[in-house]
């Protein structure tokens, strides 16, 4: 991800005018997650243009084609929130309900299963419609599977019909890695400002996070209130981003004057605050 550093620092300064100018609020966690997907998209497009335009070698998914809704999706709390937030303001009480059902019989299935063992049971996403074989969350799904792609379908279902998750398969890496590098900076926003981004194994993030009423205001109040929602995979996921988004966090520091990273659990006015230490750092130095 080396390359794709400045953009993962333009995301993550992007996430963190939206924290820091909009509050702990549940509208500010919908800006948040839309804005992220919106600009990873934006910048996919960009990075294609620049270094492959005569070629970009579109992905072949389309809708209905779900091969690859049987894997684990390791996502991030702040985007479990937004799809816990959009099924409810979507859904009516008694759709609610069965998607409520699934998720947790699915969670339940899954908790302990690595990725690999997941793949081989063929457990759909809770998400997924599997007589269309459509996302139902297509507009609020997670940064993994935008980022995730194909263009080769024939070893998608290779893949499927042998259970084997390892199986190679040849996609778009300049739109895998630009979507990837605009999900870390939102990750590293969240660190910054106090707020954990996770990782969850989708299926049971969205369990709790559908289960327990106080959910969201408990994480926009800095709890680590997902901790019980941790399975395995949440370890591979946080070992996977941890590099990254500690080089994002740094050069946020090193803008921002070195002053020391937020890590407070309550809403603050970051701004003015960071406006004053660079000033009392300038009038120290003489300026």
């Amino acid at each position: 991800m080396d390359d794709f550093r400045p953009l993962t620092l333009a995301a993550t300064r992007a996430a963190l005018h939206v924290i820091r100018t909009r509050g702990r609020t549940p509208e500010m966690l919908t800006e948040l997650v839309d804005g992220s997907h919106v600009q990873s998209h934006v910048m996919s497009g960009r990075v294609q243009d620049q270094y492959n335009p005569q070629n970009h070698r579109l992905p072949v998914c389309s809708e209905g084609c779900a091969w690859c809704c049987y894997a684990s999706v390791l996502t991030t709390i702040p985007e479990v929130l937004r799809i816990a937030q959009h099924l409810r303001e979507t859904l009516s009480p008694a759709e609610l309900a069965v998607v409520k059902a699934r998720v947790a019989e699915i969670a339940e299935k899954t908790r302990d299963l690595t990725a690999a063992d997941r793949f081989r049971t063929q457990t759909p996403c809770p998400m997924l419609d599997v007589a269309s074989g459509a996302c139902t969350i297509h507009e609020t799904r997670p940064s993994i599977c935008r980022a995730y792609n194909s263009c080769d379908v024939g070893a998608c279902i290779r893949a499927f019909e042998t259970k084997n998750l390892f199986e190679k398969i040849r996609g778009n890496p300049l739109m895998q890695k630009s979507i990837t590098a605009v999900w870390v900076g939102l990750i590293a926003a969240c660190e910054i400002e106090g707020l954990d981004p996770g990782g969850v194994e989708l299926s049971s993030g969205l369990h709790f996070a559908l289960s327990e009423p106080e959910a969201l205001e408990r994480w926009l109040a800095g709890e680590r209130v997902f901790d019980a929602a941790k399975t395995k995979m949440s370890h591979v996921a946080e070992s996977t981003y941890h590099l990254p988004v500690k080089i994002a966090k740094d050069s946020v520091r090193e803008l921002e004057g070195g002053a020391p990273l937020a890590t407070a659990t309550a809403p603050r006015d970051d701004d003015a605050a960071r406006r004053e230490r660079n000033r009392k750092k300038r009038a120290k130095q003489g300026r």
